[in-house]
């Protein structure tokens, strides 16, 4: 491997037989998660598939790299392995509290030198697809789909439950392991009773094309937290905002932008699905959203009167 610490990325070698790490006695190779593209990244990991060297072992994992050294000096640098320790501990948390079938399991945690220098990583379960390559790779039925979403959306509560809120939910974070649904990459979590700020005034918290009305607002708006029932922090409901924009991508293989009607959910016929779960999830205003709770219940409803259970 190689660090460009111009532009804050690990890189594989060419000669695949040189990227190899050392892990508790064990040797692993690593490779690009997609072959097709030459560099896997995010805005602040590099992730790489990683394969047991050992022939016999037919063992495969996923290894996230910080994109910023452990001893770093400039503030975004610093964000980025703040962000992730937090990242880590919140993967552990979940494990330590059995959602194993909800969140993606961390499996080891440890430090990986390149040069001068030193970066933290986690170890964790490879799934078989994303939620994005899944849905462009098969079709599927309402109900199925449906069934799919309600799998997703039990996630996001245990996540909730722990006081957890992801701010980071789009279809790549979105994995199948195993034949169930887990929420992975909680690179931008943030905690229900934090006392530390871990975002920019003007940062752009979530993912493009999935950002919450409060997280394209962030910082730049002047009205107070609550004036006018806006709201600006990015919190469980941002993530219900979002968890809305993917199950419309789920039916529809799209995004809803704009002033949305019954009729623009095209696949789906039935107003109760659009009415009681989908415009409750993309209000503009917080409190006017549904809860994760309620959204449970008119799945149930659903799943019942499309004959899934």
């Amino acid at each position: 491997m190689k660090y460009n610490k111009y532009k804050h990325i690990l890189e594989l070698d060419l000669k695949y037989e040189d990227n190899y790490l050392t892990i508790d006695d064990e040797d692993f190779y690593l490779e690009n998660i997609d072959r097709a593209f030459s560099k896997s990244k995010g805005s602040n990991s590099c992730i790489f598939r990683l394969t047991s060297a050992d022939e016999n072992q037919d063992v495969s994992y996923v290894i996230k790299f910080c994109r910023s050294p452990i001893l770093t000096s400039t503030p975004p640098d610093k964000m980025r392995v703040k962000r992730f320790d937090r990242e880590i501990e919140a993967l552990k948390i979940c494990k330590d509290n059995g959602l194993n079938d909800f969140i993606i399991k961390i499996e080891k945690i440890g430090y990986h030198s390149e040069g001068e220098f030193k970066f933290r990583y986690y170890i964790m379960e490879e799934a078989e697809y994303d939620l994005a390559n899944y849905m462009e790779e098969n079709e599927y039925s309402l109900p199925e789909k449906l069934v799919i979403c309600k799998e997703i959306l039990d996630s996001a509560k245990k996540l909730h439950e722990l006081g957890i809120y992801h701010r980071d939910i789009k279809p790549d974070n979105i994995l199948m392991v195993n034949g169930r649904w887990k929420i992975g990459d909680l690179g931008l979590i943030k905690y229900r009773d934090e006392d530390i700020e871990i975002d920019y005034p003007k940062d752009r918290i979530g993912p493009f094309g999935y950002y919450s009305p409060e997280a394209i607002n962030y910082g730049l708006s002047l009205r107070t937290e609550e004036e006018d029932g806006f709201f600006k922090y990015i919190d469980e409901k941002s993530d219900i905002y979002q968890l809305g924009l993917v199950f419309w991508y789920i039916f529809e293989q799209q995004i809803p932008t704009g002033q949305v009607r019954t009729e623009d959910l095209a696949s789906v016929k039935d107003p109760y699905f659009f009415n009681e779960i989908i415009m409750p999830m993309l209000q503009y205003c917080k409190k006017r959203r549904a809860s994760i709770t309620d959204l449970q219940d008119h799945f149930f409803y659903l799943m019942k009167e499309w004959g899934v259970i």
